[in-house]
Formats: C-alpha cells, sequence, structure tokens
C-alpha cells in the first residue's frame, strides 16, 4: 500500500466528509465517544487511535515544505484510523482532551498522549474542480508528519487507485469523479504518497456592541 514505512495511528474511525464542489458539514452531535476524555490508567493506558510510524528525517523534510504556508503534505496512510496534524493553527473547533495514540511501524509500539483535537477543513483543486474535505483529526505537534487516513475515504465509499508513483481517490460509482490526488517519489525518495491541499480557515471578523446595524462591520480605526 505504499505506506510500510509509515507511524500509524489507531483507534477512532474519522469523522467528517468529502465532496466536489461543495463540503460535507461535521455534525457535534454526532460525535464518536471515542473523541471525549477517557479515564486511563497510567500503568496500562489504553490506546484510543493507531497511527504509523514514520521516520522523522524524512517527514520532517516534507513538513517543513509547507511551513509559513497554508497548506499541508499530508501521507495518505492504509494502516492508520485517524487524521493527525501537528499545528494546531491549521485547525478550528480545538478541544482538550486527554486520549491515547499507539505508534506502530518497526519494532514495539509506543504510546503517545494527545491532548488536544481539532477540525481541518482542507482543498485540493482536481480537473478544474475545488473538492473540500472536513476530518476531525489529532493535534499532535512534533509528531514528524501530517496524517489523512484511507479510511475517511473508504468510509464514504470511494474508490482508491493506486498505480506507480500516483494515487487517486474517487468518489462511488456511477460518479467516479476524482476527488483527491497524490504522489510518491516526489516529495522525498519513499513509496509514502503524500497528498498536498489547501487549509481552509476561517477568517475572523471584529466587531463592536453586537447591533442589528454593526454586526458585519469592521471596527472603527
Amino acid at each position: 500500500m505504499g505506506t510500510t514505512d509509515a507511524p500509524r495511528v489507531s483507534g477512532c474511525p474519522s469523522d467528517g466528509g468529502l465532496l466536489v464542489n461543495g463540503t460535507f458539514g461535521v455534525d457535534p452531535a454526532e460525535e464518536p465517544s471515542h473523541y471525549r476524555p477517557r479515564q486511563v490508567t497510567k500503568s496500562a493506558p489504553e490506546a484510543n487511535d493507531f497511527v504509523n510510524q514514520i521516520k522523522p528525517a524524512m517527514s520532517n523534510k516534507v513538513a517543513s515544505q509547507a511551513r509559513g504556508q497554508n497548506k499541508l503534505f499530508m501521507v495518505l496512510d492504509g494502516a492508520s484510523t485517524t487524521g493527525v496534524v501537528q499545528d494546531e493553527h491549521k485547525c478550528t473547533d480545538i478541544k482538550e482532551v486527554d486520549v491515547y495514540i499507539k505508534v506502530g511501524g518497526e519494532g514495539s509500539p509506543t504510546i503517545l498522549r494527545c491532548r488536544k483535537k481539532g477540525t481541518l477543513t482542507c482543498m485540493q483543486v482536481v480537473d478544474g474542480r475545488e473538492s473540500r474535505f472536513v476530518i476531525r483529526v489529532r493535534i499532535i505537534p512534533g509528531f514528524g508528519c501530517d496524517i489523512l487516513p484511507e479510511c475517511f475515504s473508504l468510509k464514504r465509499k470511494c474508490a482508491i487507485k493506486k498505480v506507480g508513483t500516483k494515487v487517486e481517490v474517487r468518489k462511488p460509482e456511477p460518479n467516479g469523479k476524482v476527488v483527491l490526488r497524490g504522489d510518491a517519489l516526489k516529495h522525498d525518495n519513499t513509496w509514502l504518497f503524500y497528498v498536498e491541499v489547501n487549509v481552509i480557515t476561517p477568517r475572523v471578523e471584529h466587531v463592536s456592541t453586537p447591533s442589528p446595524s454593526n454586526l458585519s462591520s469592521r471596527p472603527t480605526p
């Protein structure tokens, strides 16, 4: 699947939506229980998620390409069960949690503690169409990479096709339109498939005292 070298996140299904020329909303009322804080013992923590382990030197090099920009290079990973974002400023609806993530790969898995979750909204232009997706993610600073789990698309009956160094995510038939594209051997010399996406963050408008006449106005200098 092209992700054998990558760290893995597991345990909770990815939440959110995927649509060409639009966005599926995320309904907080339907938020699964694994996004809520859990009581765990320090001696035997419960791993809420699993994430594939990516070699730090390689992943940090790719992640640095997006530094200072409103974009992400995300590993499209078949083994991870939740999304991971390192920079909380890329997310909205940030909440505190207390969950554990099992990070797999070669050797014994490592258990990481995650203190925040958020909502990531991204966009990629595919064949002239704007394709957006919204996904709940774990926020783990310094993790080494940003992860988009394949199960996010598979849960929505999308098809994932990998041919050579190219990967495509397609909407279910009969539509079958491509909603996401990625590449291996492009951003580094590995067979990890990266998708380059633009992060969509809400514009914050500062307003004065709420009233019908000034709710949309900017503050006076």
